[in-house]
């Protein structure tokens, strides 16, 4: 038997690792690797801020082929997270070299919370109802109910 898990908290899951290891079962962590320890897991890890410069660049240039100005938003991931930061810094890579039809007017905070998400974004569509281009940091954003 094996264990994979993808947690939030890359100190708080070593414990885990702990008892896993003591139980003889192996551990994989995706795309999150615990802080460094003395425990033994797994990690595979993508490059996220290098994956969210290509999506948005992608993005960018279907709106480029579209014709006119975009103004931006995104839904930041907890930037208390290094997915979190990694994404954020590809989505700023990206916007920043097309800054000719692309305008960030809003960043908004959402520490992986579909509530504080949902808020925010009311907010920012609030002050600039003119939003036409809208980034999140994490697919599970997507389908909310």
């Amino acid at each position: 038997m094996a264990s994979s898990w993808s947690h939030t908290d890359d100190k708080a899951v070593i414990p885990a690792i702990r008892a896993l290891n003591a139980a003889g079962i192996p551990m994989v962590h995706f795309n999150r690797p615990p802080a460094p320890n003395d425990a033994y897991s797994v990690a595979v890890v993508a490059d996220n801020r290098k994956l969210m410069d290509a999506t948005v660049t992608a993005v960018i240039d279907v709106a480029r082929r579209e014709g006119g100005r975009y103004k931006a938003a995104i839904l930041l991931g907890d930037l208390g997270d290094a997915n979190g930061v990694h994404r954020r810094d590809g989505f700023e890579d990206a916007v920043t070299r097309h800054r000719d039809i692309i305008e960030v007017v809003a960043r908004v905070a959402t520490e992986w919370n579909a509530d504080k998400a949902f808020a925010g974004l009311i907010n920012a569509l609030r002050a600039n109802p003119d939003i036409n281009l809208l980034v999140t940091s994490s697919d599970f954003m997507t389908p909310q109910d």
